[in-house]
């Protein structure tokens, strides 16, 4: 996520007298693209120094929170090596969940362990972090908890560091609405279970149902694999809860479709008797606020093009429109694939 925040430096006194956080560069880490996998598509196990890498990440974490009266819990991938009792596979990081109306209860305890809550953003090509400041939870930011030094210096290696936070918000009905999407999920969900680690002590982890909400909606290969494995640790009725959260995901897709080419069609429909210029019903695609924002997206171009030279030539009505919409752009094939996957997992 790209966002734009100001390089000012930004100083909190604590009770030492010394700045605790400042704006500063974020060192890089490269991108993951999944554990690796055997010839049969399974995990291969992580190696030893892999292993113990995360083990130190997750008693870290388990110190860093001890003692903490609010809710939190492992988010992510770490999850499901702790459904399993063993590590499956090799974890880049350790993900982080709270609800806002407990952020800066989190970033007051953090304080007390050497850490902070910082805003990630990229400024003039640069990576950044700044300091979480009151009011950040309730915006769509990228959080992280770092180790900071007595000077307020974010430290800059990577062992216990760098934890990626997600911050949720409570709803007034008491469910949950995720922070990328504004889905709203079923409060027992938001429930921290425990999990023993492999030094003894006690970690929070998430819901299975959560983990594989999280996991259908990256879509990336590995995924679906990790969804595989959490679904073996559901209950039946948070798989058949899950399927009607993406059914209802579908249908809010189509409402949205639906105004979308009614808009559409309207405006195009009054050149009808004008024009059989593709050229025309291009401009008329690309004037929509929906789909402007694509172009200079190659694949996006050649679809409306094509969509274009169609409508110039067979002028059709609102029906056939959508049709000739969904042949071009698969608008549900991601929900599909995720509906698809929970059914199948069901019957297994």
């Amino acid at each position: 996520m790209k966002m734009s925040q100001s390089t000012d430096a930004v100083v909190e006194d604590g009770e030492d007298g010394k700045s605790l956080q400042k704006t500063q560069e974020r060192p890089a880490w490269g991108e993951f693209h999944g554990a690796e996998l055997d010839k049969d598509g399974k995990y291969l196990p992580p190696t030893e120094a892999e292993k113990t890498k995360h083990q130190k990440n997750l008693a870290a974490v388990g110190k860093i929170f001890d003692g903490a009266n609010f809710y939190w819990s492992l988010d992510g991938a770490s999850n499901i090596s702790l459904f399993e009792g063993k590590q499956v596979r090799a974890h880049k990081d350790i993900d982080l969940s709270i609800l806002s109306k407990d952020a800066v209860a989190l970033a007051g305890h953090l304080h007390t362990r050497g850490y902070g809550i910082f805003v990630s953003y990229i400024e003039n090509g640069k990576k950044m972090m700044r300091p979480f400041r009151d009011g950040d939870s309730g915006e769509k930011l990228d959080f992280l908890i770092c180790k900071v030094d007595a000077d307020g210096e974010v430290v800059q290696n990577g062992e216990a560091n760098f934890f990626d936070l997600h911050i949720h918000h409570e709803t007034a009905s008491g469910d949950v609405r995720i922070a990328y999407n504004d889905a709203v999920l079923p409060r027992e969900w938001f429930e921290a279970r425990s999990a023993t680690i492999e030094d003894g002590s006690k970690i929070n982890i998430s819901n299975p149902a959560l983990v594989i909400y999280h996991k259908l909606n990256q879509g990336r290969n590995y995924d679906f694999i990790d969804s595989e494995i959490a679904a073996k640790h559901l209950k039946p009725e948070e798989l058949a809860e899950l399927v009607k959260i993406f059914q209802k995901e579908r249908e809010d897709l189509s409402r949205q479709l639906d105004q979308v080419l009614l808009g559409i069609w309207e405006q195009m429909r009054t050149i009808y008797e004008f024009s059989s210029d593709p050229t025309v019903y291009a401009e008329a695609l690309w004037s929509n606020p929906v789909i402007k924002p694509r172009k200079g997206e190659k694949n996006t171009e050649e679809k409306i093009q094509k969509l274009a030279v169609e409508v110039a030539e067979s002028k059709p009505n609102l029906h056939s429109l959508r049709e000739k919409f969904d042949e071009l752009f698969h608008p549900y094939e991601k929900v599909d694939r995720k509906i698809e996957f929970l059914r199948t997992t069901v019957k297994k």
